[in-house]
């Protein structure tokens, strides 16, 4: 089993990580569909059956996949629940 080795909505260019524009947009949507009430579960069984990328072809979602994303220090809430991610880390 590979694992993946740098945070879900990041990829690295030159050894430097930048935001992916469209994992991105999901990282959006988690932290939304989060603030909105929903469990890790309901959020992770959502992307699941959607079949959203979570790494390479791997589209199962977890809860603790969910979690990691929401705890993730790089991903912060500015005011007005507006999610920010720098262009790079």
């Amino acid at each position: 089993m590979e694992l993946r080795m740098i945070l879900f909505g990041y990829e690295k260019r030159r050894f430097k990580p930048f935001v992916n524009q469209a994992e991105a947009k999901t990282v959006k949507r988690i932290f939304d569909e989060y603030l909105s009430g929903k469990s890790l579960s309901a959020i992770a069984d959502g992307l699941t059956k959607e079949q959203v990328v979570y790494f390479k072809d791997k589209t199962v979602w977890t809860k603790n996949a969910v979690k990691r994303i929401l705890e993730n220090p790089h991903k912060k809430l500015r005011q007005g629940n507006k999610m920010d991610m720098s262009e790079q880390v």
